[in-house]
């Protein structure tokens, strides 16, 4: 197990193609047995809920939206959380590394594509701007 997680960490890091990152997490990391026996239900992380949400409002053009359902399973000594999320009419899994964040794939949304989204979060010193205001970083 500790060789297929590290190998996912290092192409969530170094591929550029999105689906073939997912394709391993579902192919690869979920189909193994010892996968679904490893880990612990916990409540969502607010960091994770956060970035869930920061990039739904991104993919619908909305300021903000409704996520529906929002599981986990952590698997401590990686630092790495996985999971189920539905978000406004899409469903989907995603899995993040405390430290350099992950990938979701969603889909369902009626437009017949499977939506693959990296997902990272700000450095905890950034300050962003109040909401509707404009800035480049």
């Amino acid at each position: 197990m500790k060789e297929k997680i590290t190998h996912l960490r290092k192409i969530l890091q170094t591929k550029e193609e999105f689906q073939e990152t997912m394709n391993y997490f579902f192919d690869v990391l979920v189909l193994d047995k010892n996968f679904a026996d490893t880990g612990t239900q916990i409540t969502p992380k607010n960091r994770i809920k956060k970035v869930l949400e920061i990039t739904g409002e991104k993919l619908f053009q909305k300021e903000s939206v409704h996520i529906k359902t929002l599981h986990a399973i952590e698997i401590k000594p990686y630092k790495f959380t996985h999971g189920f999320v539905a978000i406004e009419n899409m469903y989907g899994a995603y899995f993040y590394f405390d430290d350099i964040g992950g990938m979701v794939s969603l889909s369902g949304g009626g437009d017949g594509k499977a939506h693959y989204c990296r997902l990272t979060e700000l450095p905890k010193e950034m300050i962003l701007p109040t909401k509707g205001t404009k800035f480049e970083a």
